[in-house]
């Protein structure tokens, strides 16, 4: 199961840096702390 869950945040990271050089993304708005995550957790 880790070995999916890194799986889905390697998908995550790759599509936010596209987002980033193609759109020029350049914040995400998330709540996790409801969910019992932590911001270290999130990045």
């Amino acid at each position: 199961m880790s070995a999916k869950f890194f799986s889905l945040e390697k998908k995550i990271s790759s599509q936010l840096v596209k987002l980033k050089k193609q759109f020029g993304l350049f914040a995400v708005k998330a709540e996790f702390e409801a969910e019992g995550s932590s911001f270290r957790d999130l990045v």
